[in-house]
């Protein structure tokens, strides 16, 4: 999910997370490893952000039914944040080089 934010990735994790889920590892316990290894890989206001999304879904997961769909829609929701951060870090970066150009002439 650091690496590659995509449907396709989005589809892998969901067969990740029921290969998981048909070996009876609990879902609180996917969540927990999977936020654990998320963290390290994000900076500033997204990691609190993901903690918080983490949270929200582990606790819809508690109320609802199917597992798959409250973590297939964290992973989503995750990777559309950490997608638009990058994004917004490419603009600033482009901006910055802008800037440089014009005080160069």
């Amino acid at each position: 999910m650091l690496k590659n934010q995509s449907p396709r990735q989005l589809e892998e994790v969901r067969a990740d997370f029921y290969e998981l889920w048909g070996h009876l590892i609990p879902s609180e316990l996917i969540f927990r490893v999977v936020l654990e290894h998320l963290l390290p890989g994000v900076r500033g206001p997204l990691k609190a952000k993901t903690i918080k999304m983490a949270a929200y879904y582990e606790h819809k997961l508690r109320l609802g039914s199917k597992d798959v769909i409250h973590f297939e829609a964290f992973a989503a929701h995750f990777m559309a944040a950490l997608k638009k951060s990058l994004e917004e870090k490419n603009k600033i970066i482009d901006i910055d080089m802008e800037d440089e150009a014009l005080l160069m002439y």
